[in-house]
């Protein structure tokens, strides 16, 4: 199997990082080789080890395998002895273990919630399977008894006091939580913990609670019963992922944020990305420029794939021809100009408009959306990066789009919250008064339309699972001729390009705004600056996720030159959104 969209994050990770999840894998605690594991034997990792990013895809197959196992054990009898063995997603094999571990959870939640849940059942067992005078033991290496008299407290107050504790000593509940379990499991399955960059509190909160949470977890261990050999590795190995997805997180916001403020806070202005200049005035900083320039580069050349829904004559040529530098025919009536899923593609950018809804052959309208949205790239990934639903704001009846929404959109793409609902033609709404002169709606027109924005969400999240959150807005894509020339210029549509930055899969980002309609977007519209401020930001962190997968810009050399990194990002991602593109 090897792929797998729910490990991908693993590929922007150091090889030491990966180096106990590979351990797990590969060997027990006394450092003999597991019998099942087959990682050890391949050509691949013989011919790279310890340079695990190397063999990545074999490492995500050992752990899918070692997850077949588990779940297939009780049908092997029925099937054979090789049922299981070609692996499972690790979504099944996390699932397994939070089932073993009895941990409350939703199945249709985000990884990130699945882990975390677990990860904070195990801590809370382990501290509950810990005897009264091991708990208060703890309790005084924290320094808990300095302000409490811990030895009047019963062992579930003691409990929580240690885990409230732990949470408070620095960094993130769920990062504090993810390291402590995954260090105290680690030292007590292979007899080493985790290797933490200098950080007093996070290693001394460490050292604190190995031992104790490592003996309680081996009881822990016998408690759960396991059901074979495979759980002895799926349940350490979920749990070094569940942490080095807390760590990749970690490091990708700290990264951002010390970028971030290096580049607002650096004075060289006027940088060319093209040139050399002071910014670029050293061996350190050419270099910076390089690497960021192949950064980007890669995130360029990543495909785009968008689907427009709506019925015929909600105007979505018209946004097409609005948001993106890409040639449409648009119609100057309410004839249908899509009767079949256009395909309108340039360079890496592909959008699919689809074909009216509300029609006679409104159910073969539906399967084609729906063949459409079941395409798999060619890594397995959902084909469609997002999916904007158009409305008529000068129509009432959205019953046809609110059924779509819920009963054809993958569950998938809601999860991951890639589906934009937009309602065109704000200023066509009968309440209040559009003012041409300013191209903007009046005080009465504009409560109306925030008003009846809210009414639509609630319609739409009544009728399902869905649930919007700012994934809806009302704009104008202006109007034009029959020839095709603009009549009216369009409105807030900075804010919806804005809304399909912030929803596309991270590392499309760059490719995206490389493709939008300058002349359209910048139409001097003051309000639009807080929108373009969000843009920037929605880019920084898919070049530095990149940045740090290329394994060159991370670690020593990012820290000691963050000023000339930062700007230069800053330059590199501001050419970018305000360049005009060229024709």
């Amino acid at each position: 199997m090897a792929y797998d969209k729910d490990l991908e994050f693993l590929g922007t990770m150091k090889s030491e990082d990966l180096d106990i999840l590979v351990s797990t894998l590969t060997h027990d605690k006394d450092g003999e080789k597991r019998w099942m594991e087959m990682l050890t034997i391949s050509e691949v990792y013989k011919r790279h080890y310890p340079n695990h990013q190397e063999y990545l895809g074999e490492i995500i197959d050992e752990l899918q395998r070692f997850g077949g196992n588990t779940l297939a054990n009780i049908f092997r009898d029925i099937f054979g002895s090789d049922f299981g063995r070609s692996g499972v997603p690790y979504r099944e094999i996390l699932c397994d273990v939070c089932d073993k571990c009895k941990v409350n959870y939703n199945k249709n939640a985000k990884i990130e919630r699945i882990e975390e849940l677990l990860l904070q059942k195990i801590f809370e067992d382990s501290l509950e399977k810990m005897p009264k005078e091991e708990l208060e033991k703890l309790s005084r290496e924290l320094g808990l008894d300095k302000t409490r008299n811990i030895g009047n407290l019963a062992k579930g107050n003691l409990a929580t006091m240690i885990m409230q504790s732990a949470i408070q000593a620095g960094g993130f509940a769920s990062y504090k939580i993810a390291l402590i379990v995954a260090n105290a499991v680690a030292k007590q399955m292979l007899g080493r913990g985790l290797t933490l960059a200098a950080n007093a509190t996070l290693t001394r909160t460490m050292s604190v609670f190995a031992g104790p949470l490592g003996l309680a977890f081996t009881a822990l261990w016998t408690a759960w019963d396991f059901a074979g050999p495979a759980y002895r590795v799926t349940i350490p190995a979920v749990i070094q992922v569940a942490y080095l997805r807390q760590k990749n997180d970690m490091d990708i916001k700290k990264a951002w944020e010390t970028l971030k403020e290096a580049s607002e806070n650096n004075q060289c202005k006027g940088v060319n990305m093209e040139n050399n200049c002071n910014v670029s005035s050293n061996v350190e900083s050419k270099r910076a420029e390089s690497i960021i320039k192949e950064a980007i580069q890669i995130l360029l050349k990543r495909e785009v794939n968008l689907l427009i829904v709506g019925e015929t004559g909600v105007g979505k040529s018209s946004t097409i021809k609005a948001l993106f530098d890409i040639d449409v025919e648009v119609g100057g009536d309410m004839k249908p100009t899509t009767m079949e899923i256009s395909k309108y593609h340039k360079e890496n950018l592909i959008i699919y408009d689809s074909p009216g809804l509300g029609e006679e052959k409104d159910e073969e309208h539906k399967r084609r959306i729906l063949n459409l949205l079941e395409k798999k790239d060619s890594e397995g990934k959902m084909l469609i990066d997002l999916v904007l639903v158009l409305l008529d704001f000068s129509h009432r009846d959205f019953g046809t789009a609110y059924k779509f929404i819920n009963e054809v959109i993958p569950q998938e793409l809601k999860q991951e919250e890639r589906v934009i609902v937009a309602l065109n033609k704000c200023d066509k709404v009968d309440t209040g008064e559009w003012n041409k002169e300013e191209n903007k709606p009046d005080t009465e027109m504009k409560e109306y339309l925030d008003g009846q924005i809210k009414v639509v969400q609630e319609r739409i999240e009544q009728g399902g699972d869905f649930k919007l959150g700012d994934s809806i807005v009302y704009y104008s894509a202006g109007k034009h001729n029959a020839k095709g020339e603009r009549t009216r210029e369009p409105y807030n549509v900075v804010e919806l390009f804005c809304y399909i930055m912030e929803h596309i899969p991270t590392q499309k980002r760059v490719a995206l705004v490389s493709r939008r309609n300058q002349e359209e977007l910048h139409s001097n519209r003051d309000e639009n600056e807080k929108y373009e401020k969000r843009i920037e930001k929605s880019l920084w962190d898919p070049v530095l996720k990149t940045l740090i997968s290329l394994g060159t810009i991370a670690g020593k050399f990012l820290w000691e030159h963050k000023e000339e990194v930062g700007q230069i990002i800053k330059v590199a991602l501001e050419s970018i959104i305000k360049t005009k593109t060229k024709k």
